[in-house]
């Protein structure tokens, strides 16, 4: 992946980055729309022809967090950098043999400089090597799909941004009691602003 270039803070990603992998693999195989879906989400499947599901493996792992005041908008800015594993199911219904015959169009599909290029666009990093790809048609009842499971893997910051007005709004009780003696005193005092 060519390194994107930064002035102050990472690009957040305004697109899932799930979703970024589907809409790569819907340009690199040239899919009409419809082909490409979600993992869980209530979609028609096709009948015929090539589909593909794209959805989440496991839990996102968090690589990186921090927290920066830019003095400049006076905020504060929280960025997390997470990973994700990213199941890609091919599929097509036999006697179609389509997904055996296109399932090494997946990762050239993500490997184009295309699919890079799109993904800094929109604040996703791609890992230049995808898992393999597995022949997993035993897991259909009665053998009726070709299906073939990969995995990519993607990079992904969020970022909020928070104004640097709310650190000075909490207040400090002090109790002091004098030595020997039983009687306390509390005085809030406002902390002092950054």
């Amino acid at each position: 992946m060519s390194p994107i270039a930064r002035t102050v803070a990472p690009i957040t990603s305004s697109i899932e980055p799930a979703v970024v992998v589907g809409n790569i693999i819907a340009q690199g195989m040239n899919l009409p729309p419809g082909r490409v879906m979600m993992t869980y989400e209530r979609v028609k499947i096709p009948s015929s022809g090539l589909f593909i599901a794209v959805g989440y493996l496991g839990p996102s792992e968090q690589i990186a967090a921090r927290s920066i005041f830019d003095a400049a908008s006076d905020s504060e800015v929280q960025e997390l950098l997470n990973k994700h594993d990213v199941q890609i199911d091919i599929m097509s219904i036999i006697p179609d043999n389509s997904a055996r015959l296109r399932r090494w169009e997946i990762p050239m599909s993500l490997n184009s400089l295309w699919a890079r290029n799109y993904a800094a666009g929109v604040g996703v990093g791609l890992q230049p090597l995808q898992g393999s790809m597995t022949d997993t048609s035993g897991l259909e009842a009665g053998g009726y799909i070709n299906r073939y499971t990969t995995r990519a893997v993607v990079f992904a910051v969020e970022s909020r941004t928070l104004p640097a007005g709310s650190f000075n709004k909490f207040h400090v009780a002090l109790t002091s009691a004098q030595a020997g003696s039983s009687a306390t005193k509390t005085k809030t005092i406002p902390m002092e602003e950054p």
